[in-house]
């Protein structure tokens, strides 16, 4: 039976990059680019996490899956740059009016 709990923020969206790093692999895709509006998961991907929370346990198997890929680049885009995105976050109800 799977255990459901609340999802912080950048929780989802490290789920989200990890998901995407699963189909890179699946695709055998190289140059690829990983575009992300949460600016802690960007962060949290260029450094080492001593912490067991789930976010930091995220970002760990998101390193680990990144050292066995060729060409990645991550980058960060803000709200205001990554408008798209957001209206269909918000059309979805991922993300509250």
């Amino acid at each position: 039976m799977p255990i459901y709990q609340k999802l912080e923020p950048k929780e989802a969206e490290i789920m989200g990059v990890r998901e995407a790093l699963s189909w890179i692999e699946q695709m055998s895709l190289t140059k690829v680019s990983v575009e992300m509006g949460s600016q802690v998961v960007f962060n949290g991907l260029k450094i080492s996490f001593q912490s067991a929370s789930p976010f930091a346990l995220l970002i760990k198997d998101c390193q680990e899956m990144v050292k066995s890929k060729g060409n990645l680049l991550f980058s960060f885009a803000k709200r205001s740059a990554n408008s798209v995105a957001h209206v269909v976050a918000r059309a979805t109800g991922s993300i509250p009016k």
